[in-house]
């Protein structure tokens, strides 16, 4: 079996698109997430984890288009589905139109967590407009932080009283991050209707440059390289209702890598709609082999 592929990264995070894969089951993007996890469990750690990458990978399977939408997609990484993913939509724009399938304009996106725009800027520039972004609570404790629960395509617990350095080094934030991310998670602590919280976003002013920086914890357990498309749309929601970011003003924020997203967002019912840009870069295309006589192919996962 053989799986086309096309790589980049957003900001220093990586993106593997799949470009071929047997047809998924549903009438939404939602359904077919479903199917994709019922049928598929082993494209997850087989397509983005060891020995053909590691966990800091997302990955999204392209969908055709329907009458609802120009093109769809369902991110993950190596732990499962993903509702949405700002850099990994940034990558998709700019992977579409390596493959010559868009050009410079604005296309309809459909993910498991709704309708996405996408608006193709230039060769590398990509910007989106995300699903429907809001604060769920403000003021939550966990131990010794408290932090905002926001929505922005997944669940994030977003704190700023960390007392943590950006100097650290990125390892020992990445495990403090994941103590953080097992504690709320022992605690309870859940975004609306009990979804889990698979995100932490330590955030710390900005400089000249930026008006924040940022660093995200993901699913996986890995950090975010980038500034996490889905926490500055979190971030957006919580600066909103703070009164401390008016609708269509620019905010940037800086990751980890030392990129930045530029973004804004507009009033809708019941939170935000953001819109998120930046840049993204090809890298790599070609084919992922699974051998049938390979004990590994379905890659290595570990406790």
């Amino acid at each position: 079996m053989m799986l086309s592929f096309v790589d980049s990264h957003t900001a220093g995070e990586p993106t593997r698109i799949l470009t071929s894969f047997p047809s998924l089951v549903g009438e939404s993007v939602a359904e077919q997430a479903a199917d994709l996890a019922s049928r598929f469990p082993w494209v997850y750690a087989a397509t983005l984890g060891e020995p053909r990458g590691n966990d800091v990978w997302v990955g999204g399977i392209l969908l055709p288009h329907t009458n609802d939408y120009d093109f769809g997609v369902i991110f993950y990484n190596t732990t499962g589905n993903l509702g949405m993913c700002g850099h990994g939509t940034i990558g998709l724009g700019v992977t579409l139109q390596r493959l010559g399938r868009l050009g410079v304009g604005t296309y309809t996106m459909g993910t498991p967590a709704g309708l996405v725009t996408v608006n193709i800027l230039g060769r590398n520039d990509v910007s989106l407009r995300n699903v429907l972004s809001y604060r769920d609570s403000t003021g939550v404790a966990c131990g010794s932080v408290t932090g905002d629960i926001a929505y922005g395509g997944n669940w994030f617990y977003i704190c700023q009283d960390h007392g943590l350095a950006l100097s650290e080094s990125v390892w020992s934030l990445e495990k403090k991050g994941q103590a953080l991310m097992a504690e709320l998670a022992h605690r309870g602590i859940t975004g609306a209707d009990g979804a889990r919280i698979d995100h932490v976003e330590y955030v710390w002013p900005g400089d000249d440059t930026c008006d924040a920086r940022n660093f995200v914890i993901t699913p996986s357990g890995a950090f975010d390289r980038s500034p996490c498309g889905t926490g500055t749309s979190a971030k957006l929601a919580c600066l909103a209702g703070d009164g401390k970011l008016q609708p269509g003003e620019s905010w940037r924020v800086r990751g980890i890598s030392g990129e930045c997203f530029e973004a804004s967002y507009e009033l809708a019912e019941g939170g935000v709609r953001p819109t998120i840009r930046g840049q993204a870069f090809i890298t790599a295309e070609g084919a992922l082999h699974f051998d049938d006589l390979d004990p590994l192919r379905h890659g290595l996962t570990w406790a």
